[in-house]
């Protein structure tokens, strides 16, 4: 195997390691964080979103894109494009009803 294959196997194996911890992170805060988290449930919902989103678009981005490279162009912007807007919308709603509740 070459060099540079085996650092392609390992930014992917990095890739769907970060994009399962944040996953997980974003169902937990969805699922767990309003009961645990001294902040409000809104606050928790679009941090929960926000990170869900996040790791979909990072394992779209890094993986899956690498892994299945002839998908139809606008279909992978079309689905990158809405987990970066979950990303997006989710860190908007949890920042200003962070800062609203502060």
């Amino acid at each position: 195997m070459h060099t540079a294959r085996k650092a392609g196997v390992a930014i992917q194996m990095a890739a769907v390691l970060w994009a399962g911890i944040l996953a997980l992170a974003g169902l937990w805060v969805l699922i767990r964080g309003a009961s645990l988290l001294p902040i409000p449930p809104v606050v928790t919902a679009g941090a929960g979103v926000a990170l869900l989103g996040s790791a979909q678009f990072i394992y779209m981005t890094l993986f899956a894109d690498r892994l299945f490279p002839h998908v139809h162009a606008v279909l992978r912007l079309v689905a990158e494009l809405i987990s970066f807007f979950m990303f997006v919308f989710g860190s908007a709603l949890a920042a200003v009803f962070l800062i609203r509740a502060w």
